[in-house]
């Protein structure tokens, strides 16, 4: 007679209907189909066959639970685990509980067959990084998380942390009251340290302000540092580092020493949750496993979504920046300008979060952000957030969808030639006019590609023995554990690169997102591959990428130039290919530049108003997230600045051009060099005499600028060049005590 099958909770509803129901032995064995030899065991005390096994066993029941309700968590994100990223998540719980027990080789497959809830399939991979700006499509995705996955843990256990930085010596310039004579400036006497300290900062989502975390620039620190004065907020966390940035270990030692003690749940088993944005050092491999070793889940923002989406940066730093600010300037009035140094830094630093960090700040940007109560429309309605980019549709002109078939690529300046055959004459003369260009570097190609074969070999012995790890979505990372836990998973970066050659070709990237095909013509689209064609098979071999880059240039400029009898409406209807060849141009101009050839065909077409209305018409570097950019009232040295086109700012500084021009999303070309960390570029502003104390855009000037991106060479430039003083009025200045 086959074995009736029955679970534990059947011989638990059997034991209750004998004890508490009345029922006989035999009479709740047979209700619950259960043995009665199994029923007559458990009323005697004796142990279930899984609590006699349990000590045998490598992970305890409660153990196995909580894996299988973080596998179906992980797939219900859409990061289902493979069979080696559990494996080694349950390595990583044994190492920490002192158990180095390995691994038996079917211990997965009993282990899925253990669990109903639970099995084995073929998973298919999505790209998650669908958006790269705070956008609908952006917060959507992350509420997704938000709300399903982690709305269930309570406020008081739910952290945003995020780091800051702050120019000790940094004060407010502002409007004063002084002499009528236009001959004399106004000069304030100020704290001009110019040491970078940032501080770790974490609010709950009710209210709740933790003990901040402070990194000093400097080796360790000093007992001079820390006099009576600061015994109210001597329990800050403090450290140092070479540069006063934070790192891998100071993260983690922040995680361990601050944040884990004093966010420990009234109740134990209540799980906690950071949200922060994805910098390095939140995604560390001890980071992650600290994490969920501790039952801290960690969710984080979309990539340039932290200015809408974290709660601290909505009504939180900006006020205690401000305050801080005018800290500085009390101090200055009363110390005779001498530096800033690490106690007054301390002082004044502690007065401004008692402005900016209250729990009345803290709630607002939770709410705000919609982040507390979950709010998916506030976020939404946010002033800043930005309108999704339109999905491109396949054309309605007869072409086939889905990729062009390789043989319809076109090889030659010739094939080009031969595609515009059928169009109408002004698109056979764009075809023409890319054919010629392609015509041109054909030869140059050919003398290079000998070389190139006879450096191959060479460049695939040396890079067999250079590694990089693979770095993954920070979202991904922490929902599939695993995976980071997995050591030595490592990426070959030219082999892999050269034996998957074929398949990356016909994937066409602007500005790191793929952009669908479909929308291209046949002829486009071969047009599109065969530039990037031609870069590719260049740049993985590691040489010449500056050749590619010129062909690369080359072709899209002349291609937009065909264009300038055209409409804006018309191109941008039934030319994708120009908005493609619009987004990519500058990228391949930087090294290009190499070519005067190259420099001169920038500047004219820069310099062309009808094409530099266009080319703005259908994309601004600056902001890549309009869908439908207006007319800008950027300049063309602002655009060559933003994309640190070194040679051809040289090339229209020299025609005399107003290098404090207003425009742009930066303000002015100074600000937008500064963010984009182009030393060079801002040296040839500076000589030019521009302004490093205009103010406008998101960071106010130019040094505000560099020093929250962290370019510390442009930092020094901007603050020489603000401050540079004759040697007989830095003489006088001294002597009369200012």
């Amino acid at each position: 007679m086959p074995q009736s099958s029955y679970m534990e909770d059947d011989v638990i509803q059997a034991i209750l209907d004998v004890t508490e129901n009345g029922l006989s032995q035999n009479q709740a064995a047979q209700k619950n189909g259960v043995p009665p030899t199994t029923l007559s065991d458990r009323l005697r005390g004796l142990p279930s066959k899984s609590e006699v096994t349990q000590p045998a066993q490598l992970l305890s029941k409660s153990e196995e639970s909580r894996l299988v309700t973080w596998i179906l968590r992980q797939e219900a994100l859409g990061y289902a685990p493979s069979h080696s990223q559990v494996r080694a998540t349950v390595a990583a719980l044994l190492r920490q509980q002192g158990r180095e027990r390995p691994i038996g080789v079917h211990w997965l497959a009993r282990f899925i067959k253990r669990h109903d809830d639970i099995k084995t399939k073929v998973g298919k991979r999505q790209e998650a990084a669908r958006f790269n700006s705070f956008t609908p499509i952006a917060v959507n995705w992350y509420f997704d998380i938000r709300e399903s996955e982690y709305g269930w843990i309570k406020p008081e256990n739910t952290v945003n942390v995020d780091e800051g930085g702050i120019m000790a010596g940094f004060g407010l310039d502002s409007l004063v009251i002084g002499s009528s004579d236009p001959r004399r400036k106004a000069l304030l006497k100020g704290s001009q340290s110019r040491t970078w300290t940032t501080f770790i900062e974490a609010v709950t989502a009710d209210g709740r302000l933790l003990k901040p975390g402070i990194i000093f620039k400097g080796k360790e620190l000093q007992q001079q540092w820390f006099i009576d004065e600061l015994r109210g907020v001597a329990d800050w966390y403090y450290i140092t580092s070479d540069n006063g940035w934070t790192d891998n270990h100071i993260a983690v030692e922040w995680l361990k020493e601050v944040y884990l003690p004093q966010t420990q749940p009234a109740d134990e088993s209540d799980a906690r949750l950071i949200i922060l944005d994805g910098h390095g050092s939140h995604v560390s491999d001890e980071w992650m496993a600290t994490c969920f070793l501790n039952n801290v889940y960690c969710c984080y923002l979309p990539a340039h979504c932290s200015h809408g989406l974290q709660p601290l940066d909505n009504g939180v730093f900006n006020v205690s920046k401000a305050a801080y600010r005018k800290e500085l300037q009390k101090l200055a009035s009363l110390t005779d300008s001498a530096p800033v140094d690490k106690v007054n830094f301390i002082k004044a630093y502690a007065k401004a979060r008692e402005v900016g960090m209250t729990k009345k700040n803290i709630l607002s940007g939770w709410r705000v952000t919609g982040n507390w109560p979950i709010s998916r429309r506030k976020a939404l309605i946010h002033p800043e957030i930005q309108p999704d980019k339109k999905e491109a549709t396949p054309g309605s002109d007869g072409h086939r969808d889905g990729q062009v078939d390789s043989d319809n690529t076109p090889k030659t300046s010739r094939h080009i030639r031969d595609m515009g055959k059928n169009m109408s004459p002004s698109t056979r003369r764009r075809y023409s006019v890319i054919s010629k260009g392609f015509e041109a570097q054909e030869s140059k190609i050919a003398s290079l590609s000998t070389r190139i074969a006879s450096l191959e070999e060479e460049v695939g012995r040396l890079s067999r023995g250079k590694k990089r790890k693979a770095i993954p979505d920070p979202n991904k990372r922490f929902m599939t554990l695993a995976e980071s836990l997995v050591t030595g998973e490592t990426i070959s970066k030219a082999n892999e690169a050269i034996e998957e050659a074929d398949a990356v070709e016909d994937v066409i990237e602007v500005g790191g997102m793929e952009e669908v095909e479909s929308s291209y013509s046949e002829e486009e689209l071969g047009v599109v591959t065969l530039i990037r064609r031609t870069d590719y098979r260049v740049q993985v071999r590691g040489f010449l990428h500056a050749e590619a880059s010129i062909v690369s240039t080359q072709t899209c400029l002349a291609y937009l130039d065909s264009l300038e009898e055209e409409g804006v409406a018309i191109i941008k209807s039934q030319l994708p290919l120009a908005k493609y060849a619009a987004k990519i141009w500058m990228d391949y101009t930087g090294p290009a530049e190499v070519s005067k050839d190259v420099v001169a065909a920038a500047v004219s077409f820069l310099e062309n108003d009808v094409l530099f209305r266009l080319w703005t018409r259908l994309y601004q570097p600056d902001m890549p997230w309009l869908v439908e950019p207006g007319t800008t009232n950027a300049s063309c040295l602002y655009f060559a600045c933003f994309a640190g086109l070194t040679e051809t700012v040289r090339v229209l500084l020299s025609t005399n051009r107003n290098v404090n021009s207003q425009g742009g999303y930066y303000g002015n070309s100074l600000q937008a060099a500064s963010y984009g960390g182009h030393k060079e570029v801002v040296r040839l502003l500076l000589d030019k005499e521009a302004d490093v104390n205009a103010q406008r855009s998101h960071y106010g000037n130019a040094l505000e600028a560099a020093s929250s991106e962290g370019h510390e060479g442009i930092v020094s430039l901007l603050w020489n060049a603000k401050y540079k003083l004759s040697p007989s009025k830095r003489r006088r200045i001294v002597r009369n005590g200012l």
